[in-house]
């Protein structure tokens, strides 16, 4: 039973999955397979379906408010080096 069930739904979930949710979304297949590992934990079924798409939401708002604050210091791109002491 453990190999049916490692054939059927553990190749797909654990390979496909993170590959095809990644390109789509534009995130790490990695962060894919953590954060629907850790949404399913924490939130069953409904964390499943939206671990993803939130996650690949956050990332998305977090760097377009970094555009957004560099533009208003006037730089071309955001720093990702510490500001000088």
């Amino acid at each position: 039973m453990i190999v049916v069930q490692l054939l059927a739904n553990g190749i797909l979930q654990q390979l496909v999955q993170p590959f095809a949710y990644g390109s789509a979304l534009g995130i790490h297949p990695l962060a894919v397979l953590v954060t629907t590992i850790a949404g399913g934990a924490l939130f069953g079924a409904a964390g499943l379906i939206l671990a993803a798409p939130l996650t690949a939401a956050a990332v998305r708002i977090s760097e377009d408010l970094a555009r957004a604050s560099a533009s208003e210091r006037g730089e071309d791109e955001p720093s990702t080096e510490p500001a000088p002491a």
